[in-house]
């Protein structure tokens, strides 16, 4: 039995989401291209009430896989204050082009929970289509999944979006390659940064802390507290770009412009090679 099937449990989580939300509604920003911090809040619960329906969250007996989505997302924010990363523009394309690996029990989580960020729309390369994440809450689970809540934004005319909610179940030892759309991003968002975290922690950075207002001279009174600068995956990281010439006898013949798919490989390491660890083999964008 789990604190998900006790709506009282169930409702202290919600009030306590509710209390997150209006306290850290300005505690961090969001570099620009990136969807509002305080924005992020708003619409998170607004899309996720709409979907998972907080009347029903709180009456008493079993909640649908939705409800549970909700509440692990809530946790994630509210209950372990979990980080946030906003995902830079080369490492997005880097991603949407990378074969989705298998994971299993061998390979350990380093974050019970974090939050994405990628761009809004990325500069880089066209990859993200019409509809698109805007932001994602993963979660670790006891039977060593990933569970991703995803905020999408859903174009309905020229002039209007609105952004949707959407959850993903990632086990051990599934293949998540086929995937497509949306579906796909939030694989690739979740996967990805789960890995990077365990195994390329050098990818991620911290921007240094803007400094905080003064009381002013001769002035008496607590300072006012900066927000959270933001920390990225992949701010530094750009997309290795090569120039290939067709096998042709025709002179002046190029390919065509493509991506080569980068992948997740299994690496053996230690003593007596008994360990195991991913590595990352990057995609290459040809004649860019």
């Amino acid at each position: 039995m789990t604190m998900y099937d006790n709506p009282k449990a169930r409702k202290v989580l919600l009030d306590s989401f509710a209390q997150y939300c209006r306290q850290n509604k300005n505690a961090r920003r969001s570099p620009n291209g990136y969807l509002p911090w305080n924005n992020f809040l708003k619409v998170f619960f607004e899309a996720l009430n709409r979907a998972a329906n907080v009347e029903t969250l709180l009456a008493d007996g079993p909640i649908n896989e939705s409800g549970k989505a909700f509440l692990h997302a809530c946790h994630a924010l509210a209950g372990i204050d979990a980080p946030v990363r906003y995902v830079s523009d080369d490492m997005a394309a880097a991603w949407e082009h990378t074969r989705l690996p298998r994971f299993n029990h061998n390979h350990p989580h380093i974050l019970p929970a974090f939050v994405l960020f990628p761009p809004l729309k990325n500069r880089a390369f066209d990859v993200w289509p019409e509809n698109q994440i805007v932001a994602q809450v993963v979660t670790e689970l006891a039977d060593g999944g990933l569970l991703a809540v995803s905020l999408e934004s859903q174009t309905k005319s020229a002039r209007t979006v609105e952004i949707g909610f959407s959850s993903s179940l990632f086990l051990p030892d599934e293949n998540f390659d086929s995937l497509q759309g949306t579906d796909r991003q939030a694989a690739a968002l979740a996967l990805n940064a789960w890995l990077i975290h365990t195994y390329e922690p050098e990818l991620i950075t911290a921007e240094s802390a803007a400094k905080t207002a003064g009381a002013g001279f001769g002035r008496q009174g607590a300072s006012r507290t900066a927000p959270c600068a933001p920390t990225w995956i992949g701010r530094d990281f750009k997309v290795r770009r090569i120039v290939q010439a067709a096998a042709s006898s025709e002179p002046g013949i190029k390919v065509r412009p493509h991506w080569r798919s980068g992948h997740w490989h299994t690496v053996r390491h230690g003593k007596g090679r008994e360990h195991e660890r991913l590595q990352w083999y990057r995609p290459v964008y040809v004649n860019s």
